[in-house]
């Protein structure tokens, strides 16, 4: 049996197990002739998964599908590279959460591991992490990384003004004096011998 299955990277062609070659080029053919009209003209990702199949079969499936789909642009991938991919993107959603625009106050964004805010937290705001926090603005709210007890977490922000922050069970607070005028330069907060410490971000210092 074969199936054309759709996913965020492209196509996926299954064919069973030990399917003779012949007939799975004739599947092939009969299965994407019957959908040339919608496929054509496109740009696609194609696999084949057909794991008893030699890669001079594969180069011959794959020249069926563009013999059939002449007018489509089209890249084959391994089924080793789509699997690949696939656990990247999982690793990449699981990983880190990505939060756009202005976090208002009374607004509470977590994440399960790092949070990256594109855009101010305002006074009010509460960002929590069980990992990194990474404000690609001005942090100005109560923020705190490392929620779960990781001490190698830290907090970045191109404007560090929190009116509270937290790294695992270490706590400051802001002075009664801060300023918008003060800390206007990106600053990485993290824990280093006790002690919540801040300083100038550089690449050196993650």
């Amino acid at each position: 049996m074969l199936t054309v299955k759709g996913s965020k990277d492209g196509l996926v062609v299954n064919l069973d197990t030990g399917m003779p070659i012949e007939q799975a080029k004739k599947e092939l053919r009969e299965k994407f002739e019957s959908t040339k009209e919608f496929f054509n003209n496109e740009k696609l990702n194609i696999t084949i998964n057909a794991l008893n199949f030699s890669e001079f079969e594969i180069c011959e499936l794959q020249g069926v599908i563009k013999e059939v789909l002449d007018k489509a642009e089209i890249t084959f991938l391994s089924y080793a590279e789509l699997k690949k991919a696939e656990a990247m993107n999982s690793l990449g959603e699981e990983m880190t959460k990505f939060y756009k625009g202005t976090v208002r106050s009374g607004q509470r964004i977590e994440a399960t591991k790092n949070l990256v805010v594109i855009g101010d937290a305002n006074p009010g705001s509460e960002l929590v992490a069980g990992g990194n926090v990474i404000v690609v603005g001005a942090l100005r709210g109560m923020v705190h990384a490392g929620a779960k007890g990781d001490e190698e977490a830290f907090v970045l922000a191109l404007s560090l003004l929190p009116t509270q922050l937290r790294i695992a069970n270490f706590i400051t607070r802001a002075p009664d004096d801060l300023s918008e005028n003060v800390r206007i330069i990106p600053e990485i907060a993290k824990i280093r011998e006790g002690s919540i410490i801040i300083e100038q971000f550089s690449t050196k210092n993650t």
